[in-house]
């Protein structure tokens, strides 16, 4: 059925007047959406009041014909009672000018001497049977007999006939609010139309104050219980949302026909004296009076509800502060103006609820967003965020200004750790705090997932954001003010290197949605224990399957996007399927070994395979670091790689064997202490945030590294791999399915779970989680071991090759008996070894290093042989050969 239809009447009712047409282009949806609140109820939105669009000059021949014109406006089409002097000009808001375009004030759309457009705005409970049209246009006739001879046009307003398929009954009657169009003869009477009106309600009877939830009186005028009359649109630049407003899942509306009331313009108004105006003006000042003690109550619980939800060290600010919304303070250009801060929450179009401060924190993030209104959300107002005054511009109430304001910290010259301690309540306040303790320093988390440290310097200014510091001063006259300050250098710099900082500690940043020890799907963006999701997944269901059928599906549609790699065995596509899960539950595992992507020649794919990954943990492709081999600039570098916190960490093209000290430690501790890059201090770095990577032609390893490494091996066989062709992109196609493919690696991860069985895949040492967790997850869908790509030992370590043969050498030389180092390497066979493995440069041995290469393999077992202690002799360690 349309939204707008029409009945027959012969009354005449043509009265020729011009209005203005709005197309808005933002918002998309010019009027009032519906749509399913959080308790079930119906909630309404309203976006138009602060459009931008195309305006146009429309003439019709009375309200027939503006019936038949609205009748086919879409979701952002509205009407401006008014016109301008302009036709087909674009609108801004007043707040943003825009040159060539005009804003929907007075000034642009000015009360003129020709028939004006107006209605009565009959507002009613949504859903709540309406009463016969007629009865209301007699009760206004009752109130101002004037419109005896007035034409109206009836029609449903936004909220007319909508209600809840299969929780309400469909309506049969009329329901929600009701707009009666009619025609004023000269738009210049509609101020003293407006005012006699209102007063003569008032003497009548028909005046009320009403209090808002928040505990407001404002007049009001209502024509039976339920009924308001808003007098708010008598107003030529006023918008009317008469298009086609939208009802999202779980709410449907009933159209009702357009109906006439014979008659034409209004031509003549009434004349209060001046005994009866002021009558009236008695009759409002003595009812809103009388509504002072109700409103205070409301007020006061409003308050505590809303401070309730604060955080506990600001939670006194709020309600203060929000004691302060009845405030005279006004803008320059004559608008309410309230204040808000910390605790007090803002419900945005697109991002959901956030705090005043995390506004603070990024107000560009949020510049030109529109929100709910600040104090009344549930009211269904809208406003909108302009982050160069930090101000929101609500039209509720007529419009006003909501100013976010910082938090005062009250500095304590005699306690600073008492205000350090504040400031660290309001850094960890709101929903997405972005200063953090990582490595024992201060870092802040960016809008794109990046780990900086923060210098002292920027600290401050970090903090400015959020902070306003004061403290008490007194006056000349004895009384006490609380001025603005600014701490001193010395108390920054002990704020920065104190050793119990109140802020919370950053294991890492993730940036896909991840699977909780107590099987949740963690999806939402903030800060949880220790991790901060960059982004939200609202795509990502909460519950995934926990089937193995659903498992197995899952496992086809991940392996899908890589099909044109040529791995060398079918344990190659499991250890990648591992990989994968590895990387989005990483903070979960502990340690997990470094997966190495080799290939026998070059083309093969080794780093696009490496992209892939990235592209599905990280959304976008990450740059590769350059391995410098077992050297003091590489340890710095990893160190300098892990305080960047990322999530993958790609070592590209290894040319030199892959190993050494730094790269083994932090595969197999979950804390690595390093020095950092350019400093001399020490960091405690946490290990378990990223997963490695390296990609290499036939990789060599340094001794211990092999059991800390997992391989997929690639063999395109043929002589010029680089040369082939594919008909698809795997990176696009993860790129286009990533939420589809996060959601496949989730189902797998808690089918694994519910079954209940134990991981059947072989022990790797320092990775036990990992093994039971991924290992065991992949060995029940695809039946291969993980376990099986660990590089073979035997064939990479070098040490223990060199060791062997010294063992050897020992027993024929020396046999059982003990001996120091020097002493057994005067033997000739001996002396050998020690020239090939440990020279001087003068064609002797390096007694020391290769004392030390014996100290460090004493009791390692090779070939059925170990070197073990057997006393000293004149404080020289003696060794013997023991057969084991």
């Amino acid at each position: 059925m349309d939204f707008c239809q029409k009945t027959s009447d012969n009354n005449e009712i043509g009265v020729p007047f011009r209005f203005s047409r709005l197309r808005s282009e933002w918002p998309a949806v010019a009027g009032k959406e519906y749509m399913l609140g959080p308790d079930g109820g119906i909630r309404k939105v309203v976006h138009g009041s602060i459009a931008r669009g195309l305006v146009q000059t429309i003439s019709v021949t009375g309200l027939r014909e503006f019936a038949d014109h609205i009748g086919g406006y879409g979701e952002s089409d509205c009407i401006i009672l008014g016109r301008s002097d302009f036709d087909d000009i674009a609108l801004c808001t007043e707040r943003q000018p825009v040159e060539g375009a005009i804003a929907r004030t007075r000034a642009n759309f000015p009360l003129r001497d020709e028939p004006l457009l107006v209605f009565f705005d009959l507002d009613r409970p949504t859903g709540e049977p309406l009463a016969d049209v007629l009865e209301y246009v007699t009760t206004l006739r009752s109130i101002y007999p004037p419109l005896l001879d007035v034409g109206f046009m009836c029609r449903g307003s936004a909220s007319a006939g909508v209600y809840r398929p299969g929780v309400d009954e469909v309506p049969t009657v009329r329901t929600g609010g009701v707009r009666l169009y009619w025609v004023l003869r000269s738009g210049l009477m509609l101020g003293h139309f407006a005012s006699s009106f209102a007063d003569v309600a008032w003497l009548n009877g028909w005046g009320r104050v009403k209090i808002t939830a928040s505990g407001h009186r404002r007049y009001a005028i209502y024509i039976d219980e339920t009924t308001e009359i808003d007098l708010s649109v008598f107003a030529p630049e006023r918008i009317d949302f008469c298009g086609a407003n939208p009802c999202r899942d779980g709410v449907a509306r009933v159209s009702w026909p357009v109906e006439y009331v014979g008659g034409g313009a209004l031509s003549e108004l009434w004349s209060l004296t001046p005994g009866q105006m002021a009558q009236a003006e008695a009759a409002r000042a003595a009812a809103y009076a009388d509504a002072e003690g109700e409103a205070r109550e409301v007020a006061r619980q409003w308050r505590e509800g809303r401070g309730a939800a604060a955080p506990k060290a600001i939670r006194r600010q709020v309600v203060e502060t929000l004691r302060r919304v009845d405030s005279t303070e006004v803008s320059r250009t004559g608008l309410p103006v309230v204040r808000i801060t910390g605790g007090h929450e803002l419900d945005f179009e697109g991002v959901g609820v956030v705090d005043v401060l995390d506004v603070l924190r990024d107000p560009d993030r949020y510049d030109e967003m529109l929100s709910l209104d600040p104090v009344e959300p549930h009211r269904g107002w809208k406003g909108a965020f302009y982050a160069a005054r930090r101000q929101i511009f609500s039209f509720a109430c007529g419009g006003y200004l909501a100013r976010l304001s910082r938090v005062e910290v009250v500095y304590d010259s005699e306690y600073p750790l008492r205000t350090m301690s504040e400031v660290d309540a309001v850094l960890c306040a709101g929903r997405y705090p972005d200063l953090y303790m990582r490595g024992g320093e201060v870092v802040q988390v960016s809008r794109e997932g990046d780990i900086r440290p923060v210098s002292r310097e920027l600290l401050a200014i970090l903090i400015g954001r959020l902070v306003d510091f004061r403290r008490w001063e007194q006056r000349r006259d004895g009384s006490w003010e609380c001025v603005a300050m600014q701490p001193t250098p010395q108390w920054w710099a002990a704020y920065a290197t104190r050793i119990d900082c109140g802020l919370p500690g950053l294991r890492g940043v993730r940036s896909v949605p991840y699977l909780s020890d107590d099987g949740q799907v963690i999806r939402r963006r903030g800060f949880a224990g220790g991790l901060y999701l960059t982004e939200g997944w609202p795509g990502v269901p909460e519950v995934v399957p926990a089937t193995r059928e659903a498992a197995l599906e899952a496992v086809r549609e991940v392996l899908h996007p890589v099909r044109g790699f040529t791995f060398e065995s079918r344990r190659d596509p499991a250890v990648w399927l591992a990989a994968c899960l590895a990387a989005i539950q990483r903070p979960l595992l502990g340690n997990v070994p470094m997966v190495v992507i080799t290939a026998t020649a070059p083309g093969s794919g080794k780093t696009l395979l490496a992209q892939c990954l990235a592209t599905l943990v990280e959304g976008r492709q990450v740059p590769g670091a350059k391995y410098l081999g077992d050297s003091d600039e590489s340890d710095k570098s990893i160190v300098s790689m892990l305080c960047e916190g990322k999530q993958l960490i790609l070592l590209d093209n290894i040319n030199a064997r892959l190993g050494g000290d730094t790269l083994c430690g932090v595969l197999t501790s979950e804390v690595y202490t390093g020095r950092l890059l350019g400093a001399s201090r020490m960091l405690r770095l946490p290990t378990d945030g990223e997963l490695w990577l390296a990609t290499g032609n036939n990789v060599q390893y340094l001794p211990d590294m092999p059991r800390r490494v997992v391989e997929i091996r690639l063999d395109p066989r043929c002589e010029r791999p680089e040369a082939r062709e594919f008909d698809f992109s795997p990176v696009e196609e993860i790129a286009a399915s990533r939420e589809r493919l996060l959601t496949c690696l989730l189902t797998m991860l808690r089918a694994w779970r519910a079954s209940g069985e134990a991981s059947r895949c072989r022990p790797m040492g320092s990775y036990d989680r990992f093994v039971a967790e991924i290992g065991g997850c992949v060995h029940w869908l695809t039946g291969i071991d993980i376990a099986e790509a660990v590089p073979a030992a035997v064939v990479v370590d070098e040490e223990a090759a060199a060791l062997a043969e010294l063992l050897a050498t020992w027993r024929d030389e020396v046999g059982v008996v003990p001996a120091t180092v020097p002493d057994a390497l005067g033997v000739a066979g001996l002396r050998s070894w020690g020239v090939s493995y440990y020279p001087d440069g003068r064609g002797g041995v390096n007694l020391r290093s290769a004392g030390r290469y014996v100290a460090r393999h004493a009791g390692r077992v090779v070939d059925g042989m170990r070197l073990v202690r057997a006393g000293a002799v004149r404080r020289v360690v003696q060794w013997r050969l023991d057969m084991v």
